[in-house]
């Protein structure tokens, strides 16, 4: 039998159990306080101020300006600058967003520090947003990718192509390289685990259409 180092067994499992009270201890702890409702409010807060900046439009003359006082706003906060910057862009993707709009141009109008976190508490608690990450998912929908194109970019990845290194249009997605046709012998390889009688076609397809044995009607971008 192998022998074993019961010190160090008990030493680590002492170590073990006390990591694991203490990471209890601050999960309660963290519960408690809750620190995610007050980011929440400080960035629906900022959002009037955006508002009441006329941030909330994307163009107008001196909006450069106005931006860079916003911004020494956030820095004034203690906010590292990835931070202060990232509260900006919240800040004014909220105003901008029809859950939220109504109340941010009432608080502008009746500056009611109370009232409004009373209204965007309740915003908040119907949409879902307990963190200020869920937040910023709600303002940065990502964009709906069909069930083909996940397959599409699936192939390209198990040949080797990173996701940037691809060309994404409406008629297309492709490399302009090898790959294109790597990624496609695998997809038309699928095709034939499926249905087995399409393994002929599966193994010659590529090398028709390269020998231009097979005419392809181009889909119009």
């Amino acid at each position: 039998m192998t022998a074993i180092n019961n010190s160090f067994v008990s030493a680590a499992r002492d170590d073990f159990e006390v990591a694991a009270a203490k990471e209890a201890q601050i999960g309660g702890l963290r519960d408690e306080l809750n620190p995610e409702a007050n980011k929440l409010n400080a960035v629906a807060f900022f959002a009037v101020v955006a508002k009441s900046m006329g941030l909330d439009n994307p163009s107008f003359k001196g909006r450069k300006k106005i931006a860079g006082e916003f911004r020494d706003v956030a820095a004034s906060f203690g906010l590292k600058e990835a931070s202060a910057k990232l509260a900006c862009e919240t800040a004014i993707k909220m105003t901008r967003h029809g859950a939220f709009g109504n109340a941010i141009e009432a608080a502008v109008k009746h500056d009611n520090v109370g009232n409004f976190a009373q209204e965007i508490g309740g915003i908040f608690a119907a949409e879902g947003i307990t963190t200020a990450s869920k937040l910023r998912k709600l303002l940065n929908p990502e964009a709906e990718v069909s069930t083909v194109d996940e397959i599409v970019f699936l192939a390209f990845k198990k040949v080797g192509v990173k996701k940037n290194d691809l060309k994404v249009t409406k008629a297309e997605i492709s490399t302009g390289t090898v790959a294109d046709e790597e990624a496609a012998q695998l997809l038309l390889d699928c095709v034939a685990r499926i249905i087995p009688e399409a393994a002929d076609v599966a193994a010659t397809l590529i090398d028709a259409i390269n020998n231009n044995g097979v005419e392809i009607e181009k889909v119009a971008a």
